[in-house]
């Protein structure tokens, strides 16, 4: 369907999904984003739970592709298959960029946050549900506002504490 004179087009910048080996991504962001033990260990048991739920977006340049959004989800399932845990092929959107500005312009793009989360919305979406809300990190909410939130005690933190495996001697992180 064409564009009609005066109208705007939106590009679809996907041009495809695959299903790709973690081994193969390569990383793209350097140091612009890092993820703490704390939330390597969040983020590590959210896909022990639920499994891996969400495309990576990736740029691919002559044979390399290169991870535009998805860091983080690819650093902590390296680090599972290094410990043994079988990771599947993961799904990977693959989105067009003519130049390494270009592509470095679309991460910027994936780690802006423009929406912010409202408490009564936070409220009315999560009402009834027993959601553990130390599980997730939003950081521009605070979940002191939320009746009922009681931030983990220093018992709760030493339970934690316990239950790390190990550290990774490549890159330190506690499991």
């Amino acid at each position: 369907m064409g564009v009609a004179k005066g109208e705007q087009e939106i590009k679809n910048r996907i041009i495809k999904t695959e299903l790709v080996d973690v081994d193969r991504l390569t990383p793209f962001q350097g140091k612009l984003k890092t993820l703490d033990d704390v939330n390597f260990n969040k983020l590590r048991k959210s896909i022990l739970e639920e499994g891996f739920s969400f495309t990576v977006h990736v740029w691919e340049n002559a044979d390399t592709i290169y991870i535009i959004d998805g860091h983080q989800r690819v650093s902590v399932l390296t680090q599972m298959r290094k410990q043994g845990i079988v990771i599947p092929l993961i799904s990977c959107s693959f989105v067009s960029a003519k130049t390494y500005r270009d592509a470095k312009k679309l991460v910027l793009l994936a780690i802006s946050q423009y929406g912010k989360i409202q408490k009564d919305g936070f409220l009315e979406f999560t009402e009834g549900e027993d959601f553990d809300f130390g599980d997730y990190d939003f950081p521009d909410f605070n979940f002191e506002s939320v009746p009922d939130f009681e931030p983990a005690s220093q018992d709760d933190q030493g339970k934690l504490d316990e239950k790390k495996l190990k550290i990774c001697p490549e890159c330190g992180h506690e499991f």
